[in-house]
């Protein structure tokens, strides 16, 4: 382990698509076959309050560091998933979670420590499938040396309906020179040991003077 600051806990050698289970995208070129696909294919990014639209074709031009999650993080009482707002010391700031799952892979994304960005809920992605569909994946990723986009799916949540939008993402994600991964789960002894070590990463204080008590 290494770092340059106090707070910091994360892997000097350890690559994010080194630790998780992931899903074998197909390809997705049965999805549109017409070359302009591009063209039709349309994203939808939130910026400053305001929804901005583009062809896929113009994913990778947009300053989307610009952008916030396009959709909004909701409680209320009886809801099954867990969201939340999970602290990241390569950011230096919380990021949106809709699951549990979805919070674990933003903390073994801060241990991998290449990390220079993290948009929650980046985009609307509409598709062609026979009719037009939608998803919004659940994280766009700036790493050192790539973007990342990812989709958090355990693997016993995993539909066939699930197949096409899987191969769609991938697809678009492909043609802005980014890399698409589905995490499904993580290989052994990783959910727990970076759990451990996420607990370093913020200095935490003793305003009431009861760390001396009990020593």
């Amino acid at each position: 382990m290494t770092g340059t600051d106090q707070r910091a806990v994360w892997s000097h050698c350890c690559g994010f698509d080194e630790l998780v289970v992931p899903y074998a995208v197909m390809c997705g070129e049965a999805l549109d076959p017409r070359r302009d696909w591009t063209a039709r294919w349309m994203v939808t990014w939130q910026v400053d309050g305001s929804d901005i639209v583009c062809p896929v074709r113009d994913l990778a031009t947009f300053p989307w560091t610009r952008a916030q999650p396009v959709r909004a993080f909701s409680w209320r009482p009886g809801q099954r998933h867990r969201p939340g707002l999970a602290f990241m010391g390569a950011t230096g700031r919380g990021h949106g979670f809709e699951s549990l799952a979805e919070r674990r892979a933003l903390t073994v994304l801060d241990f991998c420590g290449q990390v220079r960005d993290v948009l929650s809920q980046p985009f609307r992605l509409r598709f062609l499938d026979g009719a037009r569909r939608a998803h919004i994946p659940d994280f766009l990723v700036a790493t050192a040396g790539a973007t990342l986009l990812i989709d958090v799916r355990p693997a016993h949540l995993v539909k066939e309906s699930d197949v096409t939008v899987f191969a769609a993402t991938g697809r678009g994600a492909a043609s802005a020179g980014w890399r698409y991964l589905v995490v499904t789960g993580w290989r052994n002894n990783v959910a727990d040991t970076v759990e451990a070590l996420a607990r370093g990463r913020r200095r935490h204080t003793d305003p009431l003077g009861l760390e001396d008590r009990a020593a």
